[in-house]
């Protein structure tokens, strides 16, 4: 079995991320993908956070069309701050069928790992399948190269054929080419607050929630 972990802080959850995991679920031919929304992440403010529960009701309503996706709510239950090897050690004890284990997370996160609790051991824990920024051709690559072979090891190369970075001493790291979505919760949220048309950015039913809760306005 081969599942993935998706976190993030899904603040909103949208359409992109639903596209984007339905195209990693089929490239890597994943059997399923644990969502997985953080309750306090250690690197973002507090101040524009929805709170926990609006964003796990969103990210459920999100994915709900997507049968081999599952939202937990393990970070919301676990309080304090979230940290992904935590999560990651949880999983990898709790999941019955010892599946082959994926951590799915976006570049530009991905760009600040060395910033993240223990993340030289979270490396050596579980293999990565980073998304690449959207439009970005080959920039996205490159920068996920240097990253690798400047903030934790230069034994990392690059092997074209199955697009992942290796090294003996860590667990691979997976470069994900996404389809031209080009969306983010940034965006979505600026709009909201001014009262813009954010159609074809949202699932329906994430639109229709965030709009009765009066979130983001």
């Amino acid at each position: 079995m081969k599942a993935g972990l998706f976190g993030g802080t899904f603040n909103p959850v949208h359409s992109g991320h639903v596209l984007i995991m339905s195209d990693i679920i089929d490239a890597y031919s994943l059997d399923s993908v644990i969502i997985v929304p953080a309750a306090v992440p250690p690197h973002k403010p507090a101040d524009y956070m929805a709170d926990i529960n609006l964003r796990l009701e969103m990210t459920r309503l999100a994915f709900a069309g997507l049968p081999r996706c599952r939202v937990s709510d393990i970070e919301a239950k676990r309080g304090g701050r979230s940290y992904t090897i935590d999560t990651v050690h949880y999983f990898l004890k709790n999941l019955s069928s010892e599946p082959e284990l994926f951590f799915i997370v976006g570049l530009d996160a991905f760009l600040e790992l060395d910033t993240w609790k223990d993340y030289m051991a979270l490396l050596k824990t579980i293999p990565f399948i980073v998304i690449n920024r959207p439009l970005t051709d080959g920039a996205g690559q490159q920068a996920l190269a240097s990253f690798l072979t400047s903030k934790i090891s230069p034994g990392y190369v690059f092997s074209p054929q199955r697009d992942v970075f290796v090294d003996d001493r860590f667990m691979p790291v997976f470069f994900h080419k996404t389809p031209a979505i080009d969306i983010s919760s940034t965006q979505i949220r600026e709009r909201l607050k001014t009262g813009r048309p954010v159609q074809d950015m949202l699932p329906d039913d994430v639109e229709q929630f965030i709009k009765e809760r009066g979130i983001y306005q």
